[in-house]
C-alpha cells in the first residue's frame, strides 16, 4: 500500500512543498528497475499527482527537479510516454526549464525526461513545438562544466534528432557546436563521449549537416574521444558510426 499511501500525502498536503518534493522522490525509487511499479504509478493517479504537484509548486526548484526525475523514470515505460504528455507531464517539463535556467538538477533532470519521452515519435515533435530543443541547448551552453547535464543534453539531442525536421532545427539553433564543445570540453568523461558521438549520428543522417559538423572538427573530436576511451565499447561503436555517417559525404572521406 506504499504508493496508495504516497498518493494520499500528496493529495492532502499540495500546499506543502516537502511533502510534494520527497513524495516525487519515492515514487521515483519505487519505480526504479520495477516496472509493474511504474505502470501502477500511472494508473492510480501518479502523473496527476505529479504534475499537479510541479504546477503549484513552480517556483521551488526541489519539486520542479524530482518531478522531472520521476516524470522521466515512468517515461521508460512504452505506454506511459503518452499518458505523461496527456497528463501535461511534458509541459511541466518545458516550463520548469524555462524558469529555472541556473539550477543544475532542474536542468539535468529536465533533459533526462525529455530524452526518455522522446523516444515517441509523436513526442519528437510535441517537443520541439514547445520550444524543447532550444531548452536542452540552452542547458548546454549554461552548465558546460556540469558533465550530467551535458550528458543528459546529448542524450535528448540523440532521441530528438531522429525526426528528420528536428535534425535541421538542432543544427540552425546551435546543437552542433553545444555537443562539440561539451565533448571537448568533458573528454574524460565517457558518457558525455558515447551520448555526444549518439547525438552527431543521428544529426548526421543529414546531408548538409555532414558538413556542418566537419566544419566544425566534429571529425577529430569523435577521433579524440575514440582514442581516449579505447576501453570502452560503447564510445568505440557509437564513434564509428559517427565516422561512418560523416564519410557519406565525399569531402568528409578524405579528412576521416
Amino acid at each position: 500500500g506504499g504508493i496508495r499511501a504516497v498518493l494520499t500525502a500528496m493529495k492532502k498536503h499540495s500546499g506543502h512543498a516537502g511533502v510534494q518534493e520527497q513524495g516525487c522522490r519515492v515514487l521515483r525509487g519505487l519505480g526504479v528497475q520495477h516496472s509493474n511499479n511504474r505502470i501502477r504509478i500511472a494508473s492510480e493517479g501518479g502523473l496527476e499527482a505529479i504534475t499537479g504537484a510541479m504546477r503549484a509548486h513552480a517556483r521551488h526548484a526541489g519539486v520542479q527537479e524530482q518531478g522531472c526525475r520521476v516524470l522521466g523514470l515512468l517515461s521508460v515505460n512504452h505506454d506511459n510516454k503518452e499518458k505523461v504528455v496527456s497528463a501535461g507531464g511534458l509541459t511541466c517539463v518545458i516550463e520548469a526549464m524555462s524558469a529555472h535556467p541556473k539550477v543544475v538538477g532542474v536542468q539535468e533532470q529536465g533533459c533526462c525526461a525529455l530524452s526518455t519521452l522522446s523516444v515517441r515519435a509523436e513526442n519528437q515533435t510535441a517537443i520541439a513545438d514547445k520550444g524543447g530543443i532550444e531548452l536542452v541547448i540552452a542547458a548546454m551552453q549554461a552548465h558546460k562544466d556540469e558533465p550530467g547535464v551535458l550528458e543528459q543534453g546529448c542524450r535528448a539531442v540523440m532521441s530528438l534528432a531522429v525526426n528528420d525536421n528536428n535534425k535541421i532545427r538542432i543544427a540552425d539553433a546551435g546543437g552542433i557546436a553545444a555537443v562539440l564543445e561539451a565533448m571537448s570540453g568533458q573528454q574524460l568523461h565517457a558518457g558525455v563521449q558515447e551520448q555526444g558521438c549518439c547525438a552527431l549520428v543521428n544529426i548526421a543522417v543529414n546531408h548538409d549537416n555532414m558538413g556542418r559538423v566537419a566544419a566544425h572538427g566534429g571529425i577529430s573530436v569523435v577521433l579524440s574521444a575514440m582514442k581516449a576511451h579505447v576501453t570502452r565499447a560503447g564510445v568505440q561503436e557509437q564513434g564509428c558510426r559517427c565516422l561512418g555517417n560523416l564519410g557519406i559525404r565525399d569531402e568528409n572521406k578524405e579528412a576521416i
